[in-house]
This record gives structure tokens, sequence and C-alpha cells, in this order.
């Protein structure tokens, strides 16, 4: 099976879906397209959680490669 697990979901207020799942990437979707915006890489292992970080700028990812990372999306 091919299919990755979801673990965890943001609505932005860019109308922005971020999604983390099994893939070890963090992808953030136009939610009236469903197209892929940006596909965020550098975790080994699955992304578990997401949160905003202080602006709308920042997410804050946990993954189970027993790491945290902070992306700033205007970069």
């Amino acid at each position: 099976n091919s299919k990755k697990r979801i673990y965890s979901l943001l609505v932005t207020e860019k109308n922005e879906l971020i999604c983390a799942s099994q893939s070890n990437s963090i992808k953030i979707l136009n939610i009236e397209t469903g197209k892929c915006i940006q596909n965020l890489n550098g975790h080994t292992r699955s992304v578990k959680s997401l949160a905003l970080g202080r602006n709308s700028n920042e997410i804050i990812s946990g993954s189970e490669d027993d790491t945290i990372k902070i992306w700033n999306l205007e970069n």
C-alpha cells in the first residue's frame, strides 16, 4: 500500500492546508485548488505534529526522528 497516513492538519489565514504525514515531509496545499504549493523536507521519519508559530509565517513540526523544527515560510 503506497498511501501515507496523515497525522496532523492545520489551516492558515492564507487559506492553505498544511499536512504532516508518514512521508517525512510537510505539504502545504491551496484549499481551493487542492494543488501543492510547497513541500517541506528535512525530517527523516514521520512528522506527527504541527503548530503555528507566533506569526502566520512559521510552522513548528515534531517528528518521530526526535526533532522539532521551526519552518519560516517566507524563506
